[in-house]
């Protein structure tokens, strides 16, 4: 394990553009800043707004895909997962804002995956 990791963060939504940009900016005051974010919209009717949002940020730790046809939640994360090029994954709901401390009290419990395969918060 790196004593810098990555960690691929992703997020589904659809249809809640507030919300989603009140997680992003969760994410972005990390206090551990290794990070990539997925977010997958699952065809909102207005995603413009997001990715407006996403695109202003220019940040390149982020990643920004409209899907034109509705899978489902699962679907969704599944396919931020697939994309993930992290050493660890977690998610966030597009309804959830995180602590300014939550990747890297993640990581200070990482020895914990050497004994079980998941690890939660």
């Amino acid at each position: 394990m790196k004593d810098n990791p990555l960690i691929s963060i992703y997020m589904p939504t659809w249809n809640r553009q507030q919300l989603a940009i009140r997680a992003i900016k969760s994410v972005l005051r990390q206090d551990y800043n290794n990070w990539e974010m997925i977010i997958v919209d699952d065809c909102s009717t207005s995603w413009e707004q997001l990715q407006q949002y996403v695109t202003a940020l220019n940040d390149p730790r982020i990643t920004y895909i409209h899907n034109d046809i509705n899978s489902g939640a699962c679907a969704v994360r599944n396919q931020a997962i697939m994309l993930a090029q992290g050493e660890y994954i977690t998610g966030i709901d597009d309804d959830d804002e995180w602590t300014p401390n939550r990747l890297s009290v993640f990581l200070a419990h990482k020895q914990q995956l050497v004994t079980h395969a998941f690890l939660y918060a």
